[in-house]
């Protein structure tokens, strides 16, 4: 069973994608994103829950952590909702998008539990967001310590090394 740095072994795991969906990422690249996913997700066992945003210049909540059951079911439905994510092109905006996911995504609206502990943002991109580095590291960094978020990049391509490290850095 995989688990998550620091978390609790009888805890539900929470994870979260966001996967870039801009121009600079392309259509090829982001159809191996969603099937490096799917593989992922059938490494975690129960009690994990899932949820996947994308993001460009819109952010578009795919599904919730409520949307499926963690069964071997449920994993096959994960994997066709991921299947059906469609690409969309457009700018890179990820300060935005780690701002909507503090703000309207991290809540029981979307399935997470008031009380969850070990919450993990996973951010597949290339790093080459529109939005200042700074800023970007700065709306992480925010979600990180109001939170007690687990953030990790996986770096698409050529990425920018900077904005990928500051995505993935611990501290």
């Amino acid at each position: 069973r995989r688990q998550l740095p620091g978390c609790q072994p009888d805890g539900t795991q929470y994870m979260l994608f966001l996967l870039d969906t801009s121009g600079s990422i392309g259509s090829t690249d982001f159809e191996r994103m969603k099937v490096a996913i799917s593989k992922l997700i059938g490494l975690f066992c129960k009690p994990t829950k899932f949820a996947v945003m994308t993001f460009s210049h819109r952010f578009n909540l795919e599904f919730c952590f409520n949307c499926h059951e963690n069964t071997c079911d449920g994993r096959k439905e994960i994997s066709k909702a991921i299947s059906d994510i469609t690409y969309r092109g457009g700018a890179t905006y990820t300060a935005g998008a780690t701002k909507c996911v503090h703000e309207d995504l991290l809540s029981a609206s979307c399935g997470l539990d008031a009380q969850a502990n070990c919450i993990s943002v996973v951010y597949i991109t290339d790093g080459k967001s529109n939005d200042p580095t700074l800023q970007v590291c700065q709306e992480i960094q925010h979600l990180r310590n109001s939170l007690g978020v687990q953030t990790f990049a996986i770096g698409i391509d050529n990425y920018d090394e900077n904005e990928i490290q500051c995505i993935g850095q611990t501290a």
